[in-house]
């Protein structure tokens, strides 16, 4: 299994799969993956979805049977308020519902999580935990304020050594935020001062944040730069889909197959 790896967040039925698998046909990366984040919430395991990002219970041991049937790698990105749903909805998830055969990366999109808890994730569970740095705009993550500082961040990180990969992302699956109608892009300087720390403790890099098939290539161009290495994964969402002209709540956007297939070949161009 490769280390890094090209990310497409936000696929929530089998239809959507084909869509891109059709897309794809037997694009690949020389030393990239391409994984498939599949979001899930407290709320959508125990309720059903409540966004067109997340998919229906009843279907997920399927699409990540599939997911791996077409060359790609499901990961599980899982949003809760509160820790003590953890553990409870991994068990639905991974055991109940088989996932710990397909999927072995769990992104916590969550607040910071105490360092005996990730340890019990990853004692009952066979999996790698990407851990979620959310900062500036966003109100729902590690970091909060728009004054962290990249001390502060990294000393989080080597605080926990069961984390497996850095992820660094303001924007929270969402490109604008909708308290203040702001657009949320990665800012590369950050990024890229907190991708030197992580790479001087040789863990594996993560970013994501207003990437798209459009702009791509350049902002992969401009991490290098900045971290001094094209060693690290991507991850796109909001501008891999189609607006809703009705509305612009989260999530109720859709999925957009040929964006997708465009965000891929942007990145092949640049990691080959």
């Amino acid at each position: 299994m490769r280390m890094h790896f090209v990310s497409i967040s936000g696929i929530s039925s089998p239809y959507e799969l084909d869509e891109l698998k059709h897309e794809l046909g037997n694009v690949r990366f020389e030393n990239h993956e391409i994984v498939i984040g599949y979001q899930f919430s407290h709320k959508s395991i125990c309720q059903g979805p409540s966004n067109n990002r997340q998919p229906h219970l009843k279907d997920v041991t399927d699409l990540f049977e599939t997911t791996r049937k077409y060359g790609f790698e499901p990961t599980i990105h899982y949003y809760t308020k509160d820790s003590q749903t953890i553990m409870p909805d991994l068990h639905i998830l991974l055991k109940e519902n088989h996932l710990d055969y397909f999927a072995k990366k769990i992104q916590f999109n969550t607040l910071p999580l105490e360092s005996s808890l990730l340890e019990e994730v990853t004692t009952l569970f066979d999996v790698d935990i990407i851990f979620k740095v959310s900062v500036a705009l966003s109100d729902v993550g590690a970091f909060k304020k728009e004054d962290y500082n990249i001390k502060e961040l990294t000393n989080f990180v080597l605080e926990r050594p069961m984390i497996r990969y850095a992820m660094f992302d303001p924007t929270h699956g969402a490109s604008v935020d909708p308290k203040t109608g702001k657009k949320r892009t990665l800012n590369i300087t950050r990024a890229g001062a907190f991708g030197k720390q992580m790479r001087k403790y040789h863990l594996p890099l993560i970013f994501a944040g207003g990437i798209n098939s459009e702009n791509a290539s350049r902002v992969i161009e401009k991490l290098a730069a900045a971290v001094g290495s094209a060693q690290f994964s991507v991850d796109a969402e909001s501008g891999l889909r189609k607006p809703n002209p009705h509305t612009t709540a989260y999530g109720m956007d859709t999925f957009n197959p040929k964006k997708a297939r465009e965000y891929v070949l942007a990145c092949k161009d640049v990691f080959g």
